[in-house]
């Protein structure tokens, strides 16, 4: 496992899975559940990335989760999906964390507003990610993290407000903070 990380700073590594082109597996549920745990042995923080998948699988890996965030953007069947997931785990009584973020964040969309919505799902807090696009597009044609080539782009910041809410922190100064620098300080150095 410790081989198969890949280094991007100082005590931070990623175990990258397979990208969309690649057959699926299907893992068992509880196979997914070891490895997760087996990862939390590994470092003091564990970012699992998966699809809405509304399998048992999907519902497995939720219920192992210390926090949950639920990404989805402004649009009628993203917020009906995030309204019967959000119902769900409800139900549930899982998990612990649930946060909501409304990715690429327009708030001219009326029907749609961050207010709006969280009357709509019951939610007490939403966290909205800016639609920056072009700085988005130019990182990505770069190869180079957002925060490499646009450090003042409104997405970074609303990204280091649920960075904020997701740790416990006080929000920091944004001409100093970084993602990557928050993580460090998070992280014992290694030996």
């Amino acid at each position: 496992m410790r081989q198969a990380r890949v280094r991007v700073a100082d005590n931070f590594h990623v175990l990258a899975g397979p990208f969309k082109g690649v057959p699926v597996l299907k893992p068992a549920p509880d196979a997914v559940v070891r490895l997760v745990e087996y990862c939390r042995r590994l470092a003091q923080a564990v970012i699992l990335d998966m699809p809405y998948t509304y399998d048992e699988l999907y519902f497995q890996a939720m219920a192992t989760a210390d926090q949950v965030v639920l990404v989805a953007e402004q649009n009628v069947p993203a917020i009906q999906a995030l309204k019967t997931l959000r119902e769900t785990f409800q139900q549930a009584e899982a998990p612990a964390g649930l946060y909501v973020v409304l990715n690429r964040y327009d708030p001219r969309l009326k029907e749609f507003t961050v207010e709006r919505l969280e009357q709509l799902l019951h939610l007490p807090h939403i966290y909205p990610v800016a639609n920056d696009w072009s700085h988005c597009a130019e990182a990505l044609n770069s190869g180079q993290l957002l925060r490499q080539t646009a450090k003042h782009s409104p997405a970074l910041a609303d990204i280091d407000d649920l960075v904020d809410a997701l740790t416990g922190h006080e929000p920091a100064k944004r001409s100093s903070w970084s993602w990557l620098r928050f993580l460090q300080r998070l992280m014992p150095a290694e030996r």
